[in-house]
């Protein structure tokens, strides 16, 4: 895999997971994934699988955007999302930790 390839992949990862952060966002706290998985460490695992198998299928069609960027091009928007993941996951962890102590004192 040369370098532009590995590159593409990467920056493919990073918008996987910022969109992960979205959906984990919006259905960690949701009524039916708490039926469905009480437990927060089963529920965050079940909705990553799910997310994973999504993304992936989309990776062919992202590969074509990308691929007419320079490598330059491609390590500026890496660097970029790298900060924008890094921010949003802390967030994410916060909020989780939050829920889950807030679930803890329900029970």
């Amino acid at each position: 895999m040369d370098q532009k390839e590995k590159l593409i992949r990467q920056i493919f990862t990073l918008h996987r997971e910022r969109g992960f952060q979205r959906f984990y966002q919006e259905f960690f706290a949701c009524r039916e994934a708490v039926c469905v998985y009480p437990d927060p460490t089963v529920r965050s695992r079940q909705l990553r699988e799910h997310w994973d198998r999504l993304s992936e299928d989309e990776y062919r069609g992202f590969r074509k955007r990308f691929a007419s960027m320079s490598v330059e091009e491609l390590t500026a928007q890496l660097t970029t999302l790298k900060g924008l993941v890094e921010k949003t996951q802390s967030l994410n962890a916060r909020q989780a930790t939050a829920i889950a102590a807030r679930e803890g004192r329900e029970r």
